[in-house]
């Protein structure tokens, strides 16, 4: 029996890597195995031997690799045909009456070609439909499952064929294919001719998100006549510039017009007023609570203001007293000018020890 051994040599000197393949019987195997030197090893692979078989159709003996062994062998792709013809069955056209072969794999088989078959679906199914090819005019029928397609052409020869159309942007005669004619209104040659008719075709009452245009309204403040896109018009008001925008909410957003109106100033704060003004000044030593400026750098007087508003007690003079809680030294603080007007839109924190 012989056996395949690779044997590795490595070449110090020239550092080459060099794998040799030969057939050695097994006496001198073991002979090599014994005998490993630093110049080398070897590795041994047996090799299973062929296996006589005969072929299933012409009966000839020839040799199988065991790995490659089935149920049925053959010696070639010719007899392995001959075993299937022979499992086929010999049929006759249901149109024809012509006789074909009708292989094993295959489905049921009915007619002997596809125009048999196209015979019988016209005569059978009445469902499809007869329509000219756009290729070259000629009839020809569409069956039922074609008709989602919108089959057009009669055979792919017809599909393929090329036609000389004239861009309709600039004017040009160019080849197409009828197959990308499909449906094409306006053909066009190149990309600068289909982005020409995109702008013309999606550029005023063309385009599919087209309101009317320009509208002509009136300025709210000064009456002019103005020219407004219909989605301006939903923003709510139109005006010729900031200026009348500024007059119309002055005239219109002032006092209880205003959505942020809260009653307006308070002009009396109850008959302690002033006493308690006077005393909060006191104890805050006449200085802002919140800046530490003095009211000698002012040259006037600090304001007081009221950490919960006044307007919050619900006081409505000769009829309640209600000013009381609200003036009283807890509530009061001593604000310069600036750092008031702060403080009553909600800039300064109240929380953070100022009161």
């Amino acid at each position: 029996m012989r056996e395949r051994v690779i044997i590795y040599v490595f070449r110090v000197r020239r550092r080459v890597n060099l794998w040799y393949t030969v057939f050695i019987p097994s006496l001198l195997r073991r002979t090599l195995n014994k005998s490993r030197t630093t110049k080398g090893f070897i590795m041994t692979t047996t090799r299973k031997p062929s296996v006589i078989v005969k072929c299933e159709t012409c009966g000839i003996a020839f040799k199988r690799k065991q790995s490659k062994l089935s149920e049925h062998n053959f010696c070639s792709r010719a007899c392995i045909r001959k075993e299937q013809h022979r499992k086929g069955e010999v049929k006759h056209c249901e149109i024809c009456n012509k006789s074909f072969y009708k292989e094993p794999s295959k489905a049921e088989g009915r007619f002997c070609s596809k125009k048999c078959a196209g015979v019988y679906h016209s005569q059978h199914f009445r469902n499809g439909l007869e329509r000219a090819c756009d290729g070259c005019g000629k009839m020809f029928y569409i069956y039922p499952s074609q008709q989602k397609r919108n089959k057009r052409f009669c055979s792919r020869k017809c599909q393929g064929e090329t036609r000389s159309v004239v861009c309709s942007i600039c004017g040009i005669t160019f080849l197409r294919k009828t197959s990308q004619l499909q449906g094409v209104e306006h053909p066009c040659c190149g990309m600068r001719c289909i982005a020409e008719l995109q702008r013309r075709r999606m550029t005023g009452e063309g385009s599919p998100t087209w309101k009317g245009g320009l509208v002509t309204v009136p300025c709210e403040a000064c009456g002019a006549e103005l020219q407004r896109e219909t989605n301006q018009l939903q923003r709510g008001r139109s005006f010729c510039n900031m200026i009348c925008k500024g007059v119309w909410m002055a005239r219109n957003l002032t006092g209880e017009a205003h959505p942020r109106w809260q009653g307006g100033g308070i002009e009396y704060y109850g008959p302690n007023w002033l006493a308690q003004r006077r005393a909060a000044r006191e104890r805050d030593k006449h200085r802002c609570r919140h800046c530490r400026i003095t009211e000698k750098k002012l040259d006037r007087e600090l304001d007081v203001h009221h950490i919960q508003p006044f307007r919050t007690f619900g006081y409505i003079p000769d009829q309640n007293d209600h000013y009381l809680a609200a003036n009283t030294l807890s509530n009061l603080i001593s604000l310069c000018p600036t750092c008031h007007r702060l403080a009553e839109h909600a800039h300064i924190p109240m929380q953070l020890g100022l009161c």
